[in-house]
């Protein structure tokens, strides 16, 4: 008996692991093309409808050839996990962690940005105060230099 039950455990263990049928994408590439898509599908809400039409297709195309694959073989491996709902569930949970956190970069991104424009608005108005400055400073020079000659 006490050899039966390691066994069946590593019986058990082989069963849960079942094999992925041929065609079917593996769950951490379909995470990751499922994040692409949902990034097109995104743009495409942006876009007008007439262009919508003919971008939308090719960056489909260009995404599908990005991870070696293409619609027939996505929308095969989309119906399998499909039934199988904890494992979708836990695909999808990846996708919307992956969105957040590049959506995430990118706001970090834009602040970034938007602070460089920032103090380089600054640091121009500081160069144009120094500048006039200066020309001022000169200005009354002059004008003191000036003064000071016609005083002699």
């Amino acid at each position: 008996m006490k050899r039966l039950i390691p066994v069946l455990i590593l019986l058990f263990f082989l069963s849960c692991s079942e094999k992925l049928p041929k065609g079917i994408l593996p769950k951490d590439k379909m995470v990751n093309l499922l994040t692409d898509i949902h990034l097109i599908d995104g743009y495409g809400m942006t876009m007008m409808p007439d262009s919508n039409a003919v971008k939308i297709p090719q960056l489909y195309q260009s995404v599908f050839k990005k991870y070696g694959t293409d619609s027939v073989q996505f929308r095969k491996s989309m119906e399998y996990y499909a039934q199988q709902p904890v494992e979708l569930d836990s695909m999808y949970n990846a996708v919307t962690r992956k969105l957040e956190r590049m959506e995430e970069e990118e706001n970090k991104r834009l602040e970034e940005e938007a602070e460089k424009r920032e103090k380089a608005v600054r640091d121009s108005l500081r160069q144009d105060s120094i500048k006039k400055a200066k020309e001022k400073k000169q200005q009354e020079l002059q004008e003191a230099f000036k003064n000071k000659k016609i005083m002699e």
